[in-house]
């Protein structure tokens, strides 16, 4: 019993399998040709952005427009560096304060 299941499903999968293959042969140039037809899209876009890069380089405005951010940049940064500044000097005179109460306690151990 089985053994002709066996049989039987070899069977059904061997002609199942001559019923599709001419499909799948079919089907294999369609394949490569949307994969190649997806490279050159890609290669094409890469290209257009390369153009455009280049473009805008040459272009006085996005020069002005780089230079423009460069300097917000800058100035963004020089901001950061004052608040940075302003808080270390805020825990130098915290970590001083902190000190000269311990040095002032009477029931302190010692240095």
């Amino acid at each position: 019993m089985i053994r002709a299941a066996a049989i039987a499903a070899i069977t059904g999968t061997v002609v199942l399998l001559s019923f599709t293959t001419p499909l799948i042969w079919a089907a294999r140039p369609a394949v490569a040709g949307l994969a190649a037809l997806a490279g050159m899209a890609i290669a094409g876009k890469n290209r257009i952005l390369q153009m455009r890069k280049a473009e805008a380089r040459c272009n006085p405005m996005e020069q002005r427009h780089s230079g423009k951010r460069l300097k917000e940049a800058l100035a963004a940064l020089e901001e950061c560096q004052f608040i940075v500044e302003r808080m270390e000097s805020a825990w130098c005179i915290a970590l001083a304060v902190d000190g000269s109460h311990a040095l002032m306690d009477p029931h302190a151990t010692g240095p």
